[in-house]
């Protein structure tokens, strides 16, 4: 499975929990790299935050997009294009 396939199944197995936060930090566990918390925050200065940029024109907006885009903290859902990627268990 290479990143892509991991959050388009993370998105498609928890539609509710599906936010930038915690995308990136399952993304960061499965990785295998190091996850600071301050506080209740994770702190992981910045990895893997292009796929999540809407300057970044290759993922968000055509695999993943917010459920509410005014919504910092809304959920992501998967576009068509998106749902190709989920990797169904076997």
């Amino acid at each position: 499975m290479n990143n892509l396939e991991f959050i388009a199944t993370y998105i498609h197995n928890n539609p509710d929990n599906a936010t930038y936060g915690e995308i990136r930090m399952h993304l960061m566990i499965w990785k295998g790299y190091p996850i600071e918390f301050i506080g209740d925050r994770e702190r992981s200065r910045g990895q893997f935050t292009t796929y999540f940029w809407k300057g970044w024109p290759h993922y968000h907006g055509k695999l993943w997009v917010k459920i509410d885009p005014k919504n910092r903290r809304s959920p992501y859902r998967l576009t068509e294009k998106g749902k190709e990627l989920v990797v169904k268990d076997k």
